[in-house]
């Protein structure tokens, strides 16, 4: 990793939520105000950790006990019949000054690992991972195309108004 960064990664916890509220909103959401976007958090599926289908990670340096990203899972799909599930990273978002260090890599492959061995522990076999972002943000499409490693995609124009579309990431699981 860049500059020594020792970064771990770990679920998060209910008193960490102001931290990744911030970042969320520094690095995501800059219009948001801190109280609407601590609702938002809030109301989504599992923050508090009760819904097995909804995990959430948080990286941090070691050295100083900063929590300087975040990123948040979804159990998207199920085929219940042969116990298999499709995987969504729903959000991601480093800190300004820890982009382009390693610690979203670091960020997403460490919480993949941990969300798919959580599910192999249930009997449930994690058998793709999907991701979307905007079609303009090449900086995001390259870091995807690089995590995943040159995943299948989909880009779908004019979503959310001309101009503005979505590219969808796939990528089997072994």
């Amino acid at each position: 990793m860049a500059d020594n960064l020792i970064v771990e990664i770990e679920r998060m916890k209910k008193s960490e939520l102001s931290h990744v509220v911030d970042i969320a909103r520094k690095e995501i959401y800059p219009g948001a105000s801190k109280n609407a976007m601590s609702k938002w958090i809030k109301s989504l599926e599992n923050f508090h950790g009760r819904n097995q289908y909804v995990q959430w990670y948080v990286a941090r340096i070691k050295a100083s006990n900063e929590i300087v990203g975040f990123v948040r899972w979804l159990a998207y799909d199920f085929d219940f019949e042969n116990k298999r599930v499709i995987l969504m990273q729903s959000w991601l978002a480093v800190k300004g000054e820890y982009q382009h260090k390693g610690v979203g890599t670091q960020l997403i492959q460490s919480s993949l690992e941990d969300v798919c061995k959580y599910w192999r522990k249930k009997g449930v076999k994690p058998v793709m991972v999907f991701v979307e972002t905007d079609d303009t943000m090449n900086v995001a499409r390259k870091f995807y195309e690089k995590v995943y490693e040159n995943p299948d995609s989909v880009v779908i124009k004019d979503v959310w108004e001309p101009g503005e579309g979505t590219v969808f990431y796939f990528k089997k699981l072994g």
